[in-house]
């Protein structure tokens, strides 16, 4: 007797049978009653299409899937879905947020959560083409690069997807970003990153002219400093350069003439090279 027989009227996925003969039957007589459960419509529609672009084999699943280890039946016709006894399956990354489970020991977005979070995403964008192929650990982010399903399943250098960067799972809060193949490459997506993404300080060439302006006030005087600052930043009127430098010598300046600075003084990112936010973080930790 087979293991699956009719159909689910819902999904139109193969049913599994409650009952049985056979080997399969009888292990399964042989548990708890709560271990074993008919999977929902879209459970199973979930579980075959995280396995759509993988070879699954008999017995325990390696992956994880919706967080939780989940012991799945996989044949030709279609699926079983045994729930594990701690939990029942979850939602989706409860709608993308960052449960407790996805931390590690030290608090951090967990190795598997973004494994998931960039699967869900490149099933959203690609349904079945993509599939993820390599996840490296960075000290902002999850840095989860992606490739063609059928070039991972036959080798086929026609299927081979180039110039794709990969995405980025912030390590602190779970944001799903993205970077292309150049920036990934070279490394420059780092300090758009953190000032931008972190919004960590980070020192620029203002900075330098700060600190150049006050020592040139405190060894030569105000007329010096205010000579080097409309040499650096054209930009600033008489009046503003006067307002800055007195700015400077009791504290920061004003912001408006930091912004005309900074225009000057630092250059702006190439869009190329920047982060592309696809969703921001929702849990950050602290």
């Amino acid at each position: 007797m087979s293991l699956l027989s009719g159909r689910d009227a819902a999904s139109g996925l193969p049913a599994r049978s409650t009952g049985g003969c056979g080997p399969w039957g009888r292990r399964r007589a042989t548990r708890p009653a709560e271990e074993c459960r008919e999977a929902t419509t879209d459970e199973r529609r979930g579980f075959q299409g995280h396995f759509r672009t993988r070879k699954p084999g008999f017995g325990d699943c390696a992956r994880l899937w919706n967080h939780l280890p989940a012991r799945a039946l996989v044949t030709d016709l279609g699926m079983s879905v045994i729930a594990t006894p701690h939990s029942a399956l979850r939602k989706e990354g409860k709608a993308l947020g960052v449960p407790s489970q996805v931390r590690d020991a030290a608090g951090m977005i967990d190795r598997e959560f973004a494994v998931r979070l960039v699967e869900a995403q490149l099933e959203r964008e690609s349904p079945g083409r993509l599939t993820v192929t390599h996840v490296e650990e960075h000290e902002l982010a999850w840095i989860v690069s992606y490739q063609s399903a059928e070039y991972v399943r036959t080798g086929e250098p026609s299927q081979l997807s180039v110039g794709n960067g990969p995405f980025l799972v912030d390590r602190v809060d779970g944001g799903l970003h993205s970077i292309g193949a150049v920036s990934a490459v070279t490394g420059a997506w780092e300090t758009d990153y953190r000032t931008r993404i972190r919004k960590t300080p980070t020192r620029t060439a203002v900075d330098d002219l700060h600190d150049a302006m006050r020592r040139t006030t405190a060894t030569r005087g105000r007329i010096f400093a205010m000579h080097m600052l409309r040499q650096m930043v054209p930009a600033l009127a008489h009046a503003e350069v006067i307002e800055y430098v007195n700015a400077l010598q009791t504290g920061s300046p004003p912001a408006h003439l930091v912004e005309i600075s900074t225009k000057a003084l630092v250059p702006e990112l190439d869009p190329v090279l920047s982060v592309h936010t696809i969703r921001t973080g929702q849990h950050a930790t602290g």
